[in-house]
Order: structure tokens, then C-alpha cells, then sequence
């Protein structure tokens, strides 16, 4: 099965079979993606010849004109794909992607919902309102709980359309993760 979400960049266009993870190699500057399905792993280098063979086990890859770096195409929207970060199928209904970050970080598109939640009924058992607040025009609400002693925090953006945007994260480490999932606000803005 294909994953909702297709990945273009470096001349190439990458639709990775669900279930998947892809992961920059290296630092992520040179375009090479490592694609695990299915107990495969698959390391893809843009720079380098090939016949199609390899990648058939793991993903549908085709030549792309856009030869800028990765971008994730889901549905009728396009952003960027940010550095140090995973991209990986999801198993969650209305969710084409999630991204991995560090230590359990996670950020993800759902919806549209409508009518939109409010942000009280957001909160899930555990979890404490920390904060609200309105920018961009989105609402948004900030959720604060408890794993394995570790503080964390949950911020879930709706936006004008019924898109949420969520992000989670151990709180030492929520302000990085809450800068990515505003990029994906803004890009879907």
C-alpha cells in the first residue's frame, strides 16, 4: 500500500509503500534518504544512477522537475521538509504523516474537523490546560503531562479550515519542535 504522502526533491519524486519511516542520511544535505518498509531498508542517493530495481521493494520513485530540496507533497499542500526530522506513515485516521523528531518528539496534520474542537475538549486523562492563545489567526491550545517522570508538553493549532496541526514534546526540548510544527502552520496557511 502507498503512503499518503509523496516525497519530491533533488530531481526525484519518492512515494514510500505503508508502512514507512524515511530518514535523512547524515547530516541531510546532500539529498540521500534512508527508507525502511517492511523490514526493509533502502539507503536512496539522488546523485547516483539507478534501474528502478532496489527502490521497487520499498517505494515508487520517478524523476521530478523540482531539484530543490525535499519538500513533502500530502493531499492539495506542499511543505518543507525540515531537517532532523523522520517522516513516517501513519496508522491514525485523517493523518497522511507524522514527523519524528528527538527522544519521542512528534508533529502531525490531522482533519479537517468540523464542526472544530474546542480547545477544552483537547485535553486527554493526564493531561493539564497549560495555555491558550490565538496567533496567525489560528487557535491554539498547550497541554502539559507527565511520562515516566519526564515533563512533557502537547500543542495542538487549529486552524481556519478544521486542520489541527499537533506537536509533542519533552518539555526541555518543546520551543525546536513547536518552531517546525509552525512551519507547517504557516505552509498550510
Amino acid at each position: 500500500m502507498h503512503s499518503f504522502f509523496r516525497l519530491r526533491g533533488y530531481g526525484l519524486a519518492v512515494v514510500p509503500f505503508a508502512p514507512c519511516v524515511v530518514r535523512r542520511v547524515g547530516a541531510g544535505t546532500d539529498g540521500r534518504i534512508a527508507i525502511e518498509h517492511d523490514e526493509q531498508l533502502l539507503v536512496l542517493d539522488p546523485r547516483v544512477s539507478d534501474d528502478g530495481a532496489e527502490t521497487a521493494a520499498v517505494a515508487d520513485v520517478q524523476s521530478s522537475g523540482h531539484t530543490g530540496e525535499w519538500v513533502i507533497d500530502f493531499g492539495p499542500d506542499t511543505v518543507a521538509w525540515p531537517n532532523h526530522f523522520a517522516v513516517a506513515s501513519s496508522d491514525l485516521a485523517g493523518v497522511p504523516f507524522e514527523w519524528w523528531g528527538d527522544d519521542g518528539a512528534s508533529i502531525m496534520v490531522q482533519g479537517p474537523f468540523s464542526p472544530m474542537p474546542e480547545e477544552t475538549a483537547m485535553a486527554a486523562p493526564g493531561q493539564t490546560i497549560a495555555a491558550t492563545g490565538e496567533a496567525d489567526g489560528c487557535r491554539w491550545v498547550e497541554l502539559h503531562y507527565e511520562v515516566d517522570g519526564d515533563s512533557w508538553a502537547q500543542r495542538h493549532t487549529i486552524l481556519p479550515d478544521g486542520l489541527i496541526v499537533s506537536a509533542q514534546a519533552c518539555r526541555r526540548d518543546a520551543r525546536g519542535v513547536w518552531s517546525a510544527a509552525d512551519g507547517l502552520k504557516h505552509a498550510l496557511l
